[in-house]
């Protein structure tokens, strides 16, 4: 951390300090504060199709990619299928990046009645 005037640029020695400047004496100060770190950058796509006249969605899908509890690289899949008018299809796929490549950690694949839908036109 660096601390400098700043009306005339000079740098003080302890940034703690609360004094006025010894060059030109104002009290205003910028403190520079340097940070490292390491930031991953990730993408996604999200989609819901729809039906006129039809509550909710007939069909939702979210794919992205995100990092994993162990703090790897990985990537998600999700799709919930309404579709049929008497059932409902989960599917839910992870892999996460080892140092052999892609490797599937969860794939799920589950159905359940349908709840509240109109019939099928």
């Amino acid at each position: 951390m660096r601390a400098m005037c700043s009306e005339c640029r000079h740098e003080f020695a302890d940034p703690s300090v609360r004094q006025p400047c010894p060059s030109c004496g104002a009290t205003r100060r910028e403190v520079l504060v340097s940070l490292k770190g390491t930031m991953t950058f990730g993408g996604g796509i999200a989609a819901k199709q729809r039906r006129q006249g039809w509550p909710g969605f007939l069909r939702r899908l979210v794919s992205r990619d995100k990092v994993s509890k162990s703090g790897r690289p990985a990537r998600e899949v999700l799709d919930i299928d309404r579709t049929d008018p008497n059932m409902t299809l989960k599917r839910h796929h992870v892999e996460e990046f080892a140092e052999d490549g892609w490797k599937v950690v969860h794939d799920e694949k589950e159905s359940y009645p349908a709840k509240h839908r109109p019939p099928a036109p």
